[in-house]
């Protein structure tokens, strides 16, 4: 979802990361596709709660040389800094408490998809044994 937060922003496909930089600290997601902004909306529950239950099972098997983090950005160019859900990342560049992550750095980025997005890769970075209901959150 694009939204203008503000008439005096840049015009789409102009961001750069160092305008993101510059943007206040007020708690809205923004993420770059290719210089033009992008804010999200609220996560439901059901995306937390699924966000949660699959940190904590990839934390529980993740080898001691990676870190499971989720809220962090991946900054692929000065026009594309993504928020994934979920990120593994080498240990050595978690200690270093970043802001954002550079790409090599990433091992894995999960994006948690709703029932309309469009396409899905899934692939386990290391030997997991979780079973569905471990990663799937209550209802009734």
């Amino acid at each position: 979802m694009t939204v203008a937060l503000r008439d005096d922003y840049l015009a789409p496909g102009e961001w750069t990361t160092d305008d993101l930089d510059r943007l206040p600290d007020d708690g809205r997601r923004r993420e770059l596709l290719d210089g033009q902004l992008i804010v999200s909306p609220s996560l439901t529950r059901l995306h937390q709660s699924i966000a949660m239950l699959l940190g904590a099972a990839l934390q529980e098997t993740c080898p001691a040389e990676f870190d499971v983090t989720q809220g962090v950005s991946v900054r692929t160019s000065r026009t594309r800094s993504l928020i994934p859900d979920l990120l593994v990342t080498e240990l050595d560049a978690a200690a270093r408490n970043p802001s954002s992550y550079l790409p090599n750095e990433v091992l894995l980025a999960v994006e948690i998809a709703s029932r309309t997005s469009d396409g899905i890769l899934l692939a386990d970075p290391w030997d997991m044994d979780t079973p569905l209901a471990r990663i799937t959150p209550r209802s009734r």
